[in-house]
């Protein structure tokens, strides 16, 4: 049965206006991750000179996580109070900066910094757009509006891996990034011309706040919820050690484990993302239909940690079933995605853009300590000829089963909503 509130619901004086801005936003959001796996999926000889070491790459996630992890809160809150035209065109040109900067980078300290800058398009792409979600769309369209805003940032990464691997072929790393940092520039550019805070709709609350709200009294309870950070915990400890694996170990991996295969690895980092593009629409659409989270985000996780160790651990595997059992990790592992649905259900859409935004700042973390750990083990193993064996790479990359084990443990702690949506405190 429907509450008065959503009865009361109204939908956005201008619809297609709401959805225009929503794309313009899921444009970001796939520039972003295209850049990105550009830089991660790339090989290091094509990627960066002599002066960067072997695990050069794997050094730029921790700079990309420092920065998100520093700014996502200052910057949600400043787009709350300044409006989402200046500082989102602000961040949007600084990231296509820092893309630019690593373009032109022959030192790894110039390749941070650029890494670093790229972390800022971080803190304003999935929090912004799932907080525009959140205020101008019915609470029942999240799950679905989210799986198309999740499918862009996945089309934006295989593009990324695929597109540039393939203009590599012709043209070097640098000029292909960047052309790719001089279209940044120019979508900031378009940005800040298209959404104007003065619009008609652009401050449109669908769920309308009541007398004498006080925000941050809101965020302050929300953030007390012990449920939240099992949340944003469970989602983070799944999806962390996932973007790090595809976007920078899984090709690695494969080419130490087929040193004489025919087939192109990048080609092979295709399929996992494919998969996960297939397991999080898959998942969010069930979800929606069905009014249940927490059951298929366990069953999802359980069937991800229990294929990622068949995947590393088991030896001599032939290779279509290793990619075969990457693809429906992958699926599996999407599950996760009812996260993002669960906790905007489970507080009042107000504090939405707090919540997505603990979802984010934890995801950075995670991902930054399991870099640290993959990069100390590997590093254990010596850097002299800039290689490692499937051994060394087997090793490191316990995390991604031990990550995928906790975020199981995490989801006990989380209760099914059945899809209903929180209106007041």
């Amino acid at each position: 049965m429907k509450s008065k509130i959503e009865k009361e619901l109204l939908p956005h004086p201008r619809q297609g206006f709401a959805y225009f801005i929503w794309a313009i936003c899921l444009i970001f959001n796939f520039y972003l991750y295209l850049v990105q796996f550009s830089a991660w999926g790339s090989s290091s000889e094509r990627m960066v000179g002599s002066s960067v070491p072997s695990l050069g790459v794997g050094h730029l996630l921790l700079s990309y996580n420092v920065a998100v992890i520093i700014f996502q809160f200052p910057i949600a809150l400043l787009i709350d109070k300044f409006g989402p035209r200046r500082m989102t065109s602000l961040i949007i040109l600084l990231c296509a900066i820092g893309v630019l900067i690593l373009s032109f980078s022959e030192s790894p300290a110039e390749f941070w910094w650029g890494a670093f800058l790229m972390g800022l398009g971080g803190t304003v792409t999935t929090v912004n757009i799932l907080k525009i979600v959140s205020n101008w769309f019915h609470p029942k369209k999240f799950s679905l509006l989210l799986a198309w805003t999740f499918f862009t940032l996945i089309l934006g990464a295989m593009m990324g891996q695929w597109l540039t691997h393939h203009l590599t072929q012709n043209f070097d790393w640098s000029k292909v990034m960047f052309n790719y940092g001089l279209i940044g520039i120019l979508y900031a550019i378009i940005f800040f011309i298209c959404v104007r805070d003065s619009a008609v709709g652009i401050s449109y609350k669908i769920v309308p706040l009541p007398k004498h709200f006080n925000l941050s009294k809101a965020v302050k309870k929300a953030l007390k919820k012990g449920e939240n950070y099992a949340l944003a915990f469970a989602t983070a400890l799944a999806f962390s050690q996932w973007f790090s694996f595809y976007g920078v170990w899984h090709i690695r991996f494969f080419e130490a484990s087929y040193i004489h295969t025919p087939h192109n690895p990048v080609w092979m980092n295709l399929y996992p993302m494919i998969g996960f593009a297939i397991g999080i629409i898959g998942f969010l659409y069930l979800g929606y239909y069905t009014k249940k989270r927490k059951i298929y985000m366990i069953i999802g996780t359980a069937i991800a940690f229990i294929l990622s160790i068949c995947s590393l651990y088991i030896p001599d595997l032939p290779f279509g079933l290793r990619v075969t059992l990457d693809f429906f990790a992958a699926v599996s592992v999407g599950s996760m995605a009812l996260a993002y649905a669960m906790i905007h259900e489970n507080n009042i859409p107000a504090v939405t853009g707090t919540m997505i935004a603990m979802i984010v700042t934890s995801l950075a973390i995670f991902r930054l300590l399991g870099e640290i750990i993959i990069l100390a083990i590997l590093g254990s193993f010596g850097e002299k000829t800039g290689t490692f064996s499937v051994a060394d790479y087997q090793s490191a990359l316990i995390v991604i089963p031990f990550s995928l084990l906790f975020a199981l443990i995490a989801l006990v702690f989380v209760r099914e909503n059945h899809g209903k949506q929180v209106y007041e405190e």
